[in-house]
């Protein structure tokens, strides 16, 4: 199967970020997309600055964040119980056991907040709120209030969708989608952003596949057409003002691969390697935000404030949300996933052999 991603450059005067695909890989599991992002960061005038970070991206079918438009989202591998050692996985024997029949979790990076999500997620919120006038209001709000119960916000459901982009380089890939750059409100069906009902339909990059049933839209659908208008306005405004220094479409190819196999491949159980690897992720995320920031601030001081325009309107926002300095943790290693569910390398003990493990639903 063949696939396009963007190719992005970054720039100032002493400062390149190449954020570009490398590889392609069509995992054996049910999210099996997986693009290989090379992060470069050069420096102009000290080579020993230079920094590179090897990333994968998965595109997402939409079954746990109920919005499907092939997003990227970075992880790092296919956390299961056949997995262990080579992927970290649940270190308590008793925790252990309870996901040992389960799908493998994406493990996630934990990099970041270096930008304000939460005003553009409230944003969202008010939006859809608001869709429909006054007199709608309380039942939107109702509606919403339901959605947000339902989901845990970090991994299920449409409000989860922004707060798993915490990371303002990786909002700017999420973003960078030919789906949302192209969405037109007025002919796109937005069924069509639905998830498929058939969780291991192995298209499911296939935009032109709708889930066209049932056809009476349901506020989940309000929802992803919110959203997806807000975010196509943010990205082709970053296109229209040219704030991307170098944009090119690369068409790839899928190499089929295992998970065992792509788990072996990005190594993350190699602790040295994977901290030099996430370090570098953290350090070159929070100079393209730096960069970014610098070139949206120098376009917004020349708004007027009077009669703005949507779009200035939007650049306003945009600038707002991002703030000049992050603080680069030194140790960028691994999630909060790891830390808080207490997950390691260790490898499988006898025990864990003769049991197996088996996969029944996903995580």
């Amino acid at each position: 199967m063949e696939h396009q991603f963007f190719s992005i450059t970054l720039r100032n005067d002493t400062v390149e970020i190449k954020i570009h695909p490398i590889e392609f890989f069509n995992v054996d599991f049910s999210v099996r997309y997986v693009v290989m992002y090379k992060l470069s960061l050069i420096h102009k005038e000290d080579p020993l600055k230079n920094h590179e970070s090897i990333i994968p991206y998965y595109i997402s079918n939409g079954q746990t964040n109920r919005l499907r438009a092939n997003i990227l989202y970075p992880f790092m591998c296919y956390s299961d119980w056949s997995n262990q050692g080579i992927c970290p996985f649940f270190a308590d024997k008793t925790t252990k056991q309870t996901n040992r029949e389960r799908c493998s979790l994406l493990l996630k990076y934990q990099v970041g907040p270096n930008y304000a999500y939460s005003k553009l997620e409230n944003i969202v919120i008010e939006n859809f709120i608001g869709k429909d006038g006054l007199e709608q209001e309380d039942k939107r709000r109702l509606e919403y209030n339901q959605m947000e119960k339902a989901s845990d916000k970090l991994s299920r459901g449409l409000p989860s969708v922004l707060p798993r982009l915490r990371n303002f380089l990786d909002f700017v890939m999420c973003i960078m989608n030919e789906n949302i750059i192209h969405f037109n409100p007025e002919v796109d069906d937005i069924r069509c952003f639905r998830p498929l009902v058939d969780r291991n339909d192995h298209f499911y990059v296939n935009m032109k596949k709708c889930e066209h049933l049932p056809e009476t839209l349901a506020p989940e659908d309000d929802y992803r057409f919110v959203l997806i208008s807000i975010l196509s306005r943010y990205v082709n405004l970053i296109l229209k003002n040219h704030f991307l220094d170098d944009i090119q479409l690369v068409k790839m190819t899928t190499i089929p691969i295992s998970k065992e196999d792509f788990n072996q491949y990005v190594n993350k159980c190699d602790k040295d390697a994977s901290i030099k690897n996430t370090t570098s992720y953290g350090i070159i995320s929070s100079e393209f935000k730096n960069i970014f920031k610098t070139k949206i601030d120098r376009a917004v001081v020349h708004i007027k404030r009077t009669n703005m325009s949507q779009e200035d309107t939007d650049m306003l926002f945009l600038a707002s949300i991002l703030p000049f300095q992050f603080k680069i943790n030194p140790f960028f290693l691994y999630s909060d996933m790891l830390t808080h569910y207490k997950m390691d390398c260790s490898k499988p003990t006898q025990e864990d052999d003769d049991q197996g493990g088996l996969c029944r639903s996903e995580l």
